[in-house]
């Protein structure tokens, strides 16, 4: 979603805001299980962890772009 395009209404964009924020609880809590004792299993569950920082990074700055968006066409309406 380009949240700069003028068609997404403030109701999608909190639609947005909430799945984001629920993407990321999921990420995290993936991120926090605890590895397994078999050393050929840690090898891929640590590929994996690198992959899941990645992915958290991404949505938070989403998430990050979506807020601005958010409260400027708060603004953006309550000067209407």
């Amino acid at each position: 979603m380009n949240v700069n395009n003028e068609g997404f209404s403030i109701a999608d964009l909190e639609v947005e805001k909430i799945a984001l924020e629920d993407r990321i609880k999921r990420l995290e809590a993936d991120l926090k299980q605890p590895l397994e004792a078999d050393f050929h299993e840690q090898a891929s569950q640590l590929s994996n962890q690198i992959i899941l920082r990645r992915l958290i990074e991404v949505e938070r700055n989403y998430l990050r772009k979506v807020n601005f968006e958010l409260e400027s066409r708060k603004q953006a309406a309550g000067r209407i």
